[in-house]
């Protein structure tokens, strides 16, 4: 599961996201206006990442 680390911007104007993946990757999301906006982002990203784990289980029926 990934993790992530909101971080205020450099210059004040927003807000960003570090991202750590289950694999090591590392990457930074940019420009979230609010904490609440980031806070927002991670939600849909662990929701998608979710969906992505439980349909690696269903394999297509190559017989139909």
């Amino acid at each position: 599961m990934a993790q992530y680390i909101i971080l205020p911007a450099e210059d004040g104007s927003g807000f960003n996201i570090a991202v750590s993946g289950s694999d090591g990757a590392r990457h930074t999301m940019l420009g979230f206006a609010t904490e609440a906006d980031a806070q927002a982002w991670i939600a849909l990203d662990r929701r998608l990442d979710d969906v992505n784990a439980s349909s690696a289980y269903l394999q297509p029926n190559a017989t139909q």
